[in-house]
């Protein structure tokens, strides 16, 4: 199924190929999935497993590009979800986390596309001044090879799928494998 899910992403336009900013030769749209109902939710119901209760009291936390895959994962998993709100500036931190959480609530933070983990130790970082902070990350695709972040798909072995169902060439495949490195070497 994952398989599937993957190679629907490129058919829909949820990841794209060409040259965009910065000569990166991939792109992702995870924003979009709510604008295929199916994808979102087949989405959010293969990512459930990751999300299995520790404690009572686990929340998901997303960051804003998975706001609305967070609110199906909730819906599917009965755990609770917080999300960012705003730009805080450092006197507002209390208010950069929305939803309902005690100080110290087991947080799992749900990325759409690791890359070099910026936008996750934002989040993080905001979640901790707030006393919430994440004890891992799952995110829908793992970008960086080099990176043991959990998540749905390894972008690696997604690239072999679509060249595999000829929604790419080897050469797209190798260029993006190339931006993949300079990930790593980050």
């Amino acid at each position: 199924m994952n398989q599937a899910l993957f190679i629907e992403y490129a058919h829909v336009g949820i990841i794209q190929f060409g040259h965009f900013t910065g000569g990166v030769p991939i792109a992702f749209h995870l924003t979009l999935l709510p604008s295929f109902p199916r994808l979102l939710h087949d989405t959010a119901s293969a990512l459930t497993p990751y999300f299995i209760k520790e404690t009572p009291r686990d929340r998901i936390l997303t960051t804003r590009n998975t706001i609305a895959l967070g609110a199906v994962l909730a819906t599917l998993t009965d755990i609770p979800l917080l999300y960012p709100h705003g730009d805080p500036l450092d006197y507002t931190a209390a208010f950069a986390i929305e939803g309902t959480a005690d100080v110290g609530n087991p947080v799992v933070l749900l990325t759409d596309v690791y890359t070099d983990g910026h936008v996750e130790n934002e989040i993080s970082n905001r979640a901790s001044r707030v006393g919430l902070p994440p004890h891992h990350t799952v995110a829908v695709i793992n970008a960086n090879p080099k990176s043991s972040v959990e998540a749905l798909f390894q972008l690696t072995e997604g690239l072999t799928w679509l060249v595999e169902a000829e929604v790419i060439t080897l050469t797209m495949q190798a260029a993006i494998q190339t931006w993949q490195a300079g990930l790593s070497a980050s």
